[in-house]
C-alpha cells in the first residue's frame, strides 16, 4: 500500500479544489491510502487581511466538515494539520530569513522591498517558515508518507513542507496551472513547477504525442486559434481597458519594443536575467548603445499589471521614465489605454524578459529577443540573449527569414499545451468563471467563497493597501538595502 498525502495550506477555492480532484483522482487506485490535510490557519502578517482570512478560513473548515464522509467514501481521508510545531525554535536561521525575504517580495509586490524597514515582515515569514518545517520534519517522521503533495512550492509555508519532505527522502509532486487561464484545469508537476527544463519537456512530448495520435492540421489549428484568441483578449486580461490606436511615428526608424514583465514574479518565479540586475539595468545599458546611432527607436511598453504592484515599483518606472526623456525613446505606461497587440504588430523587434508575448511575437513573424530566463527559452521559439554585444549584432544585421519561419513553427507547440494540455477537473465540478475566486462543487457540496467575503477582501484590502503605501512612501532607502 502507497501512502499518499496531500497538503492544502491555503483557503483560495482554486487550490482546494484542484488538490481535492487529484486526491480523489488518485484514490481510486486501490493501491493508494490518500490522506488530505487541510490548514485552517490564516496568514496574520501585518500585510495580510487577517479578518478576511480568518472568515475564509473557517468557511473552509465548515465546508470540508460537510463534505468529510463523501469524501472518505472516495477513499480520501481528510484531516486538520497544525502549522506550528510545539518546542520549535523561535529564532529563524539564515535560510529561513531569506526565504522570509522572498515571501516579502511576493506579499508587497515589490521586486525590491526595503529590509530595513520590512524587517519585522522579514522575520515574520522568515520565522513561520521555520516552524512550519519543524513540524512538518516531526509530522512525516512519524508518519513516512511515500508522496507528498502540495500547491506550488512557491510559497513560504509549502515551502516548509516541501523542504522537510526533502530532506527526509520523500518525493514531492506539485498542483498547478500552466497558464492563469486555466480556471478548470491543472496539472500534476513531478520535478518543481518553476523548472524551465521540465516545463520544455512537457510542452515537447504533449506536441509529440498529439500530433502523432489526432494529426498535425487539427493541432496546429488549436494552437493558432490560441494565438488569435489572445490578441482578443480571451485567456488574458490585460489588454480590457486598451482601446487606443498605436500611431507609430518615428520617419524609417527601426522600432524596438522592450515588454516589461512584473520584477516581483520575475524574481518568485526564478525567471531573471543571468546578466542584468534588473530590466531597468538593462534599458540603461541598451538605450546607451543606441543613443549611439540613429536608425532605431526604442519603445518600452511597461506591463499593465504593475497597477497592482507596490508604490515603489511603480515609483521606480516612473522616475525611470523621466530618466530617459529622450526623442528617441517612447513610453507606454501601465495605465495606457494604448493597444498592446498593435503596438506589437507595428514593431521590427520584441525584446522581452520571460514574456508570453515574446512567443507571440515569434507566431507574429517579429523577431523575438529573450534577455532573461523563461519557461519557453529552450523550445526554439525565440532567440536568447546573453550579452549587449549579440544583442546590437543582431539588431544591426537583422534575422534571417529562415530562422522567422522555423521560429513561428516551434511556437505552435506553445499554443496547443496551453490551448488543452492538463488535466481537467475529473471528480469537482466548475461553477464559475472567476480565475480569481472560482466555486467548484464536489457532488452537493461547494468548495468556494462567498460574495461578502469578496466585499470584505475588497474593503480590507484597500485599508491595507492604504496604510502600506504610506510606509513605503516614508522609505527613502536605496532599493533592497
Amino acid at each position: 500500500m502507497k501512502k499518499v498525502f496531500y497538503f492544502s495550506i491555503s483557503a483560495n477555492p482554486w487550490q482546494r479544489s484542484a488538490l481535492l480532484d487529484s486526491a480523489i483522482e488518485k484514490a481510486k487506485n486501490e493501491d493508494n491510502e490518500v490522506s488530505f490535510y487541510q490548514v485552517y490557519k490564516s496568514e496574520d502578517s501585518s500585510v495580510d487581511l487577517p479578518f478576511a482570512s480568518y472568515l475564509d478560513y473557517k468557511l473552509a473548515r465548515y465546508q470540508d466538515n460537510r463534505m468529510r464522509s463523501a469524501l472518505a467514501e472516495r477513499g480520501v481521508s481528510l484531516d486538520d494539520f497544525d502549522l506550528l510545531a510545539p518546542n520549535a525554535s523561535r529564532i529563524p536561521n539564515e535560510k529561513a530569513l531569506e526565504i522570509g525575504y522572498e515571501e516579502t517580495i511576493v506579499k508587497t509586490r515589490d521586486s525590491k522591498p526595503c529590509r530595513t524597514h520590512c524587517a519585522e515582515l522579514i522575520y515574520h515569514y522568515g520565522q513561520t517558515h521555520q516552524l512550519v518545517y519543524e513540524a512538518a520534519i516531526r509530522f512525516l517522521s512519524l508518519h513516512r508518507p511515500d508522496l507528498v503533495y502540495i500547491f506550488n512550492g512557491r510559497f513560504y509555508r509549502e515551502k516548509a513542507i516541501w523542504r522537510a519532505a526533502e530532506d527526509l527522502g520523500i518525493t514531492v509532486n506539485f498542483i498547478e496551472r500552466f497558464s492563469p487561464a486555466w480556471v478548470d484545469r491543472y496539472f500534476e508537476f513531478e520535478n518543481a513547477v518553476h523548472s524551465i527544463k521540465y516545463r520544455c519537456e512537457i510542452m515537447m512530448e504533449f506536441w509529440k504525442n498529439y500530433r502523432a495520435t489526432h494529426g498535425e492540421n487539427l493541432a496546429l489549428s488549436i494552437s493558432d486559434s490560441w494565438f488569435a484568441n489572445r490578441a482578443l483578449g480571451v485567456g488574458q486580461s490585460f489588454t480590457k481597458d486598451q482601446s487606443e490606436s498605436f500611431s507609430r511615428d518615428i520617419g524609417n526608424k527601426k522600432l524596438i519594443t522592450f515588454f516589461h514583465s512584473s520584477e516581483d514574479e520575475l524574481f518568485s518565479t526564478d525567471l531573471g536575467s543571468n546578466t542584468w540586475n534588473d530590466q531597468i539595468a538593462f534599458l540603461r545599458e541598451l538605450y546607451n548603445e543606441l543613443s549611439k546611432m540613429d536608425v532605431f527607436h526604442l519603445l518600452i511598453r511597461v506591463h499593465p499589471n504593475l497597477r497592482h504592484k507596490s508604490s515603489r515599483e511603480i515609483q521606480r518606472w516612473n522616475s525611470f521614465q523621466k530618466e530617459l526623456n529622450q526623442p528617441n525613446v517612447t513610453f507606454v505606461m501601465h495605465d495606457s489605454s494604448v493597444r498592446t497587440y498593435d503596438i506589437l504588430r507595428e514593431s521590427d523587434f520584441v525584446i522581452t524578459f520571460g514574456s508570453t508575448i515574446g512567443v507571440e511575437a515569434s507566431f507574429a513573424g517579429k523577431p523575438s529577443l529573450l534577455v532573461s530566463r523563461a519557461f519557453h527559452e529552450s523550445l526554439g521559439v525565440v532567440l536568447p540573449i546573453g550579452n549587449l554585444v549579440d544583442l546590437i549584432s543582431i539588431l544591426n544585421d537583422g534575422v534571417s527569414q529562415s530562422i522567422l519561419l522555423k521560429m513561428k513553427d516551434s511556437t505552435r507547440l506553445y499554443g496547443l499545451f496551453h490551448a488543452i494540455g492538463g488535466k481537467s477537473f475529473q471528480n469537482l465540478e466548475h461553477k464559475t468563471d472567476k480565475a480569481q475566486d472560482p466555486s467548484f462543487y464536489f457532488e452537493k457540496y461547494k468548495v468556494g467563497s462567498m460574495k461578502v467575503l469578496s466585499v470584505i477582501r475588497r474593503f480590507e484590502g484597500a485599508l491595507k493597501k492604504s496604510r502600506f503605501s504610506r510606509l513605503e512612501l516614508d522609505c527613502s532607502c536605496i532599493d533592497g538595502v
